[in-house]
């Protein structure tokens, strides 16, 4: 039986380490698309370093790969021109890297996205996936242009829009993460690193049922 290999960016971020671990014990290999040279985490089977804001060779980093789950992202910008920076990061390294998907076979991309997407930090009532999108800020509108990139990608896709992820590691006060993330809402998106984890290896695993959800959207062409 053949092992299938799925290729990951963003490896060495909060949710990456998490996808690492748990991809394996769910029967996948994995490859991790670094940006620079580091040392290969245990649970890869293989790395390939390179730029998405400039790639080079992607089509060789794909090879063999029947499925990419892209978490790598940029969440605050560098330059003092935020539309530009997310929108080179988030939007078309996105995008070319589902393109360069495409191009050598790759059967299903998920695309990890953010509630931001669709609101601002705030809503005044439910989100559902009925609502047309407002995004309030640079980063949201580039997230909801790389998902609209996406649907004009000829590949089976899939894009999350977690709320809120917490957990060891990420920055910030814990505490009051933790704490706003006990208090009762009226809320379906995903929290919990385990939550993403079984969402996306669901999704990755059963591409022909319909996966749409109040945090995601959907495309196959």
């Amino acid at each position: 039986m053949t092992i299938p290999l799925v290729a990951l960016t963003g490896a060495t971020g909060f949710i990456g380490r998490h996808l690492l671990r748990e991809l394996p014990k769910r029967g996948y290999k994995v490859r991790v698309l670094l940006r620079r040279p580091t040392m290969l985490p245990p649970e890869a089977s293989s790395a390939v370093v390179g730029d998405l804001a400039a790639p080079r060779n992607m089509s060789n980093a794909l090879a063999g790969v029947e499925a990419v789950i892209h978490s790598a992202g940029l969440a605050h910008g560098v330059s003092g021109l935020p539309e530009d920076d997310y929108r080179t990061i988030n939007t078309e390294a996105t995008v070319g890297l589902a393109r360069a998907a495409a191009r050598v076979g790759v059967r299903r991309f998920v695309f990890l996205s953010s509630i931001r997407a669709q609101s601002g930090h705030v809503a005044s009532e439910v989100i559902t996936e009925d609502m047309e999108p407002r995004p309030t800020d640079a980063y949201g509108r580039s997230k909801l242009e790389a998902e609209r990139g996406l649907a004009d990608v000829n590949i089976d896709w899939v894009a999350l829009r977690p709320e809120l992820v917490y957990g060891p590691g990420v920055k910030g006060n814990m505490a009051a993460l933790i704490k706003l993330a006990s208090r009762p809402c009226r809320s379906r998106s995903p929290a919990l690193p385990d939550d993403v984890l079984s969402f996306a290896s669901t999704i990755w695993s059963r591409p022909s049922i319909p996966c749409c959800a109040p945090t995601s959207r959907c495309g196959a062409p």
